[in-house]
């Protein structure tokens, strides 16, 4: 889907977006998406898609508007973040390939050709286009390396765009190699639509966690309870487990007004159950499910719904 709307193949973008798709859990969501595999009826589709699919009912109504006859001109109707999201998503996940392969095929150390910064840098999440330049970088050299001069902590890779430089170790020809199975070219990315024609920018190889500490406490099993989740002319019962008693104070808890009584070092104890409470930092575009993952020694897979 995403390397399609940075294709600008309108019809195709469009097409996977309402289309049907594993992991839908939604019985009406799937019966819409059946519909418009079938049919590519809209107003047939649009009458009996979920309401809490929003991306999916605002496409539609949008093409409809348009008589039925400009699909990027629906996608564009969209709002601006959610269309850079999709864009976003897949330089992420270009990104993610590229990190992997970088650390089992050249190891966890620095290595010729690996990119650093030359300044501090602080990645943006919603730049502004018109006046958005990236951070000088440069390639490491033997040197350097010789000198113990950068750990692989300095190290970033590219998220693809027009304006970035690329490592010269074997990493550009990765990102080469899947953008082409998209049918992308990596020196060819200005695009007729500004917000597709993305500069790219810099993320850390490697991050470590700041202000990290932990503790472990007891508490009761959980109970599940009905959740009535609103979907299209019906309600779908979801159990959901709801904790019996509070473990922690949260940041909504504090927003809220709310405080959690602080339990005591016996009650501790008592539970049949055990937790972990963890606290720590993440600079910009890292991510929490990532550490915990790490700490776990999970897969994403495995992490999925669990966290």
């Amino acid at each position: 889907m995403n390397s399609k709307v940075i294709i600008g193949f309108g019809k195709g973008a469009f097409d996977l977006i309402l289309c049907s798709r594993e992991g839908e859990v939604q019985d009406a969501a799937k019966a819409a998406r059946r519909k418009w595999d079938d049919t590519r009826d809209a107003h047939a589709t649009l009458s009996i898609l979920p309401n809490n699919l929003y991306i999916e009912r605002r496409l539609l109504q949008r093409y409809l508007e348009l008589d039925c006859k400009d699909y990027l001109g629906a996608i564009n109707g969209l709002d601006r973040n959610l269309r850079l999201m999709y864009v976003h998503s897949y330089q992420s996940l270009l990104w993610n390939k590229v990190a992997t392969h970088r650390l089992e095929s050249l190891g966890r150390q620095v290595v010729e050709g690996d990119l650093v910064l030359e300044v501090d840098f602080v990645e943006q999440e919603e730049p502004n286009l018109d006046t958005y330049s990236l951070p000088p970088v440069r390639c490491v050299s033997k040197s350097e390396i010789a000198e113990g001069k950068y750990t692989l902590k300095d190290v970033v890779l590219p998220l693809p765009g027009r304006m970035v430089k690329y490592p010269e170790n074997g990493m550009k020809e990765k990102f080469q190699e899947l953008m082409a199975e998209d049918g992308l070219d990596i020196d060819d990315m200005t695009r007729g639509v500004k917000d597709f024609s993305l500069p790219g920018g810099y993320r850390k190889l490697v991050t470590h966690p700041g202000d990290l500490s932990w503790e472990c406490l007891r508490y009761n099993e959980t109970v599940r309870t009905a959740l009535s989740i609103p979907l299209h002319d019906d309600h779908e019962i979801i159990p959901v487990p709801i904790q019996t008693e509070p473990l922690v104070q949260t940041d909504l808890d504090t927003l809220r007004g709310r405080t959690v009584p602080d339990r005591a070092a016996e009650a501790r104890q008592s539970g049949k159950e055990m937790a972990v409470s963890l606290s720590f930092t993440l600079p910009s575009a890292s991510y929490a499910t990532m550490l915990l993952r790490e700490l776990m020694c999970s897969t994403s897979a495995e992490m999925s719904g669990k966290v």
